[in-house]
């Protein structure tokens, strides 16, 4: 494998003293032509798209991202949903200070965006967020969803139930002492295989998920408060609004599982479509027939995504035309 990976750390814009854990990727043996940043989804990490990472960086494009907070090496094996009470304010930050830093590493390269499931609609509030600061020549979410609008209102008591119910140092610390992997190779436990049928078709997908420290690893409870802790970072994605104010030149496509039940099969990422259609946003929507949440696991589907996803790039890259 000549794919180099470089792995490094930055201060969270928390105000709990966290180190980011990024990840940076590249073929050694392509001129670059771009750079992809990955945004995971709940209870995901970094690592868990390598795949993916290496097929884009295969083709010549650098990929970067973090684990969020919360989230992978950030919060350490195990530890997924224990996180700093100012997530929701942190986490859209740490996302534009590892932009700033591949933009300012990179200049000549043109930028893009790979997210997936609640990273997806993390990207799409980042992006109304911060629009004038940033240049996004497409961006490519799978496994979105559309949420309320009013969700906004529940913000605050959301945020306030998540202080009450949790105290983060004294949670991380008990969970970093006690947490101990298990391994279930190819016989999990039926009722972890029942929890997260909705991940994919692919029962092998299933299973390495379930394995993964990072993501099996986690407790509903956690990822629970994690969720009311950071609620902005995903309602406010949907708030009225928010697609006349993410940016105009850049190109949006949907790229989700036609079956995946988080996006009401198919119905979220179609209302996200239509909302930025309204607005005069170029965008595109795709389907998957033989895919649930997770189209890059899917075994019948995982080769044309990818396809997909490079098509994408390559389409909206000015460097390639």
């Amino acid at each position: 494998m000549t794919m180099k990976k470089t792995e490094f750390t930055f201060p969270s814009a928390s105000k709990e003293p966290v180190d980011i854990h990024a990840f940076c990727y590249q073929d050694e043996r392509r001129e670059p032509v771009g750079i992809v940043q990955i945004t995971h989804g709940l209870s995901e990490h970094m690592e868990g798209f390598e795949d993916l990472i290496s097929f884009l960086t295969e083709n010549g494009y650098i990929c970067t991202g973090m684990d969020l907070l919360g989230h992978g090496k950030t919060a350490g094996p195990g530890c997924t949903g224990i996180t700093p009470d100012d997530t929701n304010k942190a986490i859209w930050k740490d996302m534009l200070t590892l932009y700033q830093r591949l933009h300012a590493e990179h200049p000549e390269l043109p930028y893009f965006s790979y997210s997936h499931s609640m990273g997806s609609v993390m990207m799409r509030a980042f992006l109304a967020m911060y629009a004038g600061q940033v240049d996004f020549q497409g961006c490519f979410f799978s496994a979105d969803s559309h949420l309320p609008a009013f969700g906004h209102k529940l913000i605050v008591p959301a945020n306030l139930l998540g202080r009450l119910l949790t105290n983060y140092k004294k949670d991380l610390a008990k969970r970093r002492a006690t947490y101990t992997y298990q391994d279930y190779g190819q016989h999990p436990p039926i009722i972890k295989r029942i929890l997260f049928f909705w991940l994919s078709f692919d029962q092998q997908h299933i299973k390495d998920y379930i394995n993964d420290p990072y993501s099996g690893g986690a407790t509903l409870f956690n990822l629970v408060t994690f969720v009311v802790k950071a609620l902005s970072t995903f309602v406010l994605a949907d708030q009225k609004g928010w697609a006349e104010k993410v940016p105009a030149d850049t190109v949006y496509h949907h790229g989700c599982g036609r079956w995946d039940i988080p996006g009401f099969l198919g119905k979220g990422p179609g209302m996200v479509h239509r909302d930025l259609e309204a607005a005069g946003r170029k965008t595109e929507l795709h389907l998957y027939q033989n895919s649930m949440h997770e189209p890059f696991g899917e075994r019948k589907v995982r080769d044309q995504f990818f396809a997909d996803l490079l098509t994408f790039f390559n389409e909206n890259n000015p460097l390639l035309k």
